[in-house]
């Protein structure tokens, strides 16, 4: 055989393994995609998983004594903020997993509050009663931007807020291992089973 003739007997090899493969691949391809499903281990690289974010407007007054206590201040702020919600998905744990149907129950820590934030550019002083010193002044809005950071957390909290994360969480969670094939039902440690 020639050199030529080798050759083209090389490349005609080499097609027809390409074409078998991508047949089986084709025929079978279900078969060799290989998925694990969820482990606790590719659970907790996500860190933190946040599934809402809530924002927050309220009106705030702060009264301050002067001396003796004869005087008394007293001025309104506008105080506008967000919060995220977020699991912390490095305390998953997966509770039942069925690798034949694909099927496995997955457990969360239940969503927190995890950064609340005032807007410094929407919040601010609003009214005062009378006048006061720039430094009165600036340390009074240090206080009213502390408790309306306080609030902005202790109103993104609240159970409708924690209920809708929930929800989110356990969507984004069931469709990212629906993709794999995988039926994934996510529950939170606060929740009855």
């Amino acid at each position: 055989m020639s050199r030529i003739g080798r050759y083209c007997f090389l490349i005609a090899f080499i097609v027809a393994v390409q074409a078998m493969f991508c047949y089986v691949s084709y025929r079978y391809g279900r078969a060799l995609n290989v998925s694990y499903g969820p482990t606790v281990t590719n659970i907790e690289k996500m860190g933190h998983l946040v599934s809402l974010r809530t924002n927050w407007a309220d009106i705030l007054s702060e009264d301050w004594t002067w001396g003796t206590g004869l005087t008394q201040q007293k001025i309104i702020y506008v105080v506008k903020g967000d919060a995220l919600l977020a699991c912390d998905v490095r305390g998953a744990k997966v509770l039942e997993k069925d690798d034949r149907n694909r099927r496995a129950v997955i457990q969360l820590p239940a969503p927190k509050v995890l950064s609340p934030r005032i807007n410094h550019h929407q919040s601010g002083p609003y009214d005062s009663s009378f006048w006061i010193t720039p430094e009165k002044r600036d340390a009074m809005t240090q206080h009213a931007l502390e408790k309306g950071q306080d609030r902005i957390a202790q109103a993104a909290g609240c159970e409708e807020n924690i209920a809708t994360a929930k929800a989110n969480a356990r969507q984004v969670l069931t469709a990212l291992w629906e993709i794999q094939g995988w039926n994934v039902e996510v529950v939170f440690d606060d929740e009855k089973r």
